[in-house]
């Protein structure tokens, strides 16, 4: 029964350049030993021995292929880093634009008030002043309107 049980699958990372820290990896002692045991009983009983050449060339191609993927990572990091400085300052402009506009708005009211307390004034003291209804009505609506943004 124990030769017809299925060996449990183990997965060996070989991978030099760990993927997610982006830092070298120290080589295990016994890791390097079983590997080339492991690939020396494959490679005589299924396939031809591969040159050492084409060894390097497969190795030389994952870890580029590593390295590519960082590069890829950061420079889409950088981008999202850059997409959301500009998202804050624009936010942060409307704020302090959201702030100075209702205190324009308070110096548009005591103008308003300042000129109305002027006119009060004329009046009291007899001054004559020109009243055109429609002029003055145009200009209180006109204050109004800018106080009102």
């Amino acid at each position: 029964m124990s030769d017809e049980q299925e060996q449990p699958v183990v997965v060996n990372d070989r991978r030099r350049i760990d993927p997610e820290t982006g830092q070298l990896r120290e080589a295990v002692p016994g890791e390097l030993a079983d590997e080339t045991i492991e690939s020396a009983g494959r490679h005589a009983a299924d396939e031809p021995v591969a040159d050492p050449a084409a060894e390097f060339k497969a190795q030389l191609d994952e870890r580029t292929a590593d390295l590519q993927r960082l590069q890829a990572e950061y420079a889409n990091y950088r981008k999202r880093v850059e997409r959301d400085r500009e998202i804050n300052a624009l936010a942060a402009k409307g704020q302090i634009a959201g702030e100075l506009l209702s205190v324009l708005d308070d110096v548009e009211r005591v103008e308003l008030l300042e000129a109305l307390k002027r006119a009060e004034a004329d009046i009291k003291s007899g001054k004559s002043i020109d009243y055109e209804p429609k002029k003055f009505k145009d200009r209180l609506i006109g204050i109004y309107r800018r106080a009102k943004r």
